[in-house]
């Protein structure tokens, strides 16, 4: 077990991380533990059916993204198949249930095919950010909160999150929200159900109203991504954003209901990048500076894509490791240009490295 604790901005948390043996010889899987210093806290299974070598590459990736966020390992004890302890001051209380997994199908936006111009005049599209973190949704049942991924693995529920639920949604009909996490900050754009009624069906507008009559009265908790119906609001956020160095918007027809899976690239929900982004694969780390080598699949082979550096402020990720990188634009048969080094990924898979994603130099022009 590997216990970290955080006193970062007046708060007093800690984090615990655990291998469990699943009964096989080798499958293990990852626990964490987390809450207030002195409170019994929540448990949430992240990870299952993993060797012990795969349990403690994910429980040392715990460990690096939360020093990240400012915590210390205090504490590094006990065997592989130990079960979460309770910190020293806790009281003997249940801990908030939650869940391992979580499946939702999702809606994903398609790169527009459509001019940013023409998206911004047409009033039938709502614009809002697209948000620089990792995809959350957020279901809700009689308080308890279960935040997932996009492949409906667990993430911590931050505080602000947990109080929310328990503010504004005791009720027993589940509510399920989509967003996006931005460190303990969770941006919400969409809802796909309210206290048990599906709203999937209805238009985005109508679900956007719902939305400002749940989550505005709770701002200090989470908060709900601005939508901007018309042009001239839309032009002087999109403006705004570009210059802030945001990673790009979303338009949503507003008569459209939330359908699963991809838009057409023409359809009902599209998105603008400022800057272009990919998932790649560490292929190995320079031994002597701070960058790592990058691939991607072009098939079924690896290639190489360039290098990128990694700030001194992050840890370098490991060989295998898969990353999300912005840049500016591709060669074909080459390398990034500009690459930027955003973050591991634990939301995707080596499917997900494809050399198709990438915006080639001939193609920048073009869309310039």
């Amino acid at each position: 077990m590997i216990r970290l604790e955080c006193f970062k901005g007046g708060s007093q948390k800690f984090y615990e991380i655990i291998l469990e043996q699943s009964g096989q010889a080798d499958d293990y899987k990852v626990i964490t533990r987390y809450g207030r210093i002195g409170a019994a806290g929540n448990t949430a299974p992240k990870f299952e059916h993993l060797t012990h070598a795969q349990a403690e590459r994910e429980r040392d990736k715990l460990v690096r993204e939360k020093e990240r966020k400012g915590y210390q390992v205090i504490r590094r004890t006990g065997p592989a198949s130990q079960t979460p302890s309770v910190p020293p001051s806790a009281p003997a209380a249940p801990a908030v249930p939650t869940a391992a997994r979580v499946d939702v199908d999702l809606q994903l936006a398609a790169p527009a095919a459509l001019d940013a111009d023409a998206l911004i005049e047409a009033r039938g599209y709502l614009m809002q950010e697209k948000h620089d973190g990792v995809r959350a949704v957020l279901s809700v049942q009689a308080g308890v909160p279960i935040l997932t991924n996009k492949r409906g693995r667990a993430l911590d529920v931050p505080e602000s999150v947990a109080a929310f639920a328990a503010a504004a949604l005791m009720d027993a009909g589940e509510t399920v929200l989509d967003g996006e996490l931005v460190g303990e900050r969770l941006y919400i754009f969409d809802i796909l159900m309210l206290r048990g009624e599906d709203m999937r069906s209805d238009g985005f507008r109508r679900r956007y109203a719902t939305l400002e009559g749940l989550l505005l009265p709770h701002a200090e908790h989470v908060t709900l991504s601005p939508a901007f119906s018309f042009p001239t609001s839309k032009r002087a956020n999109y403006d705004a954003l570009l210059a802030a160095g945001a990673e790009g918007v979303v338009f949503k027809s507003g008569s459209a209901p939330y359908t699963a899976g991809r838009s057409a690239a023409n359809g009902d929900c599209l998105k603008v990048k400022f800057v272009e982004s990919a998932t790649v694969r560490i292929k190995a780390q320079h031994p002597t500076k701070r960058s790592v080598s990058i691939e991607m699949l072009d098939g079924d082979t690896w290639v190489d894509v360039g290098n990128v550096a990694i700030p001194a402020n992050r840890p370098i990720p490991a060989v295998g490791a898969l990353c999300e990188t912005h840049y500016l634009y591709a060669y074909r048969g080459g390398s990034l240009y500009q690459p930027v080094y955003k973050g591991e990924r634990d939301d995707v898979s080596d499917a997900d490295c494809g050399i198709g994603q990438l915006k080639f130099k001939a193609e920048a022009r073009l869309a310039a």
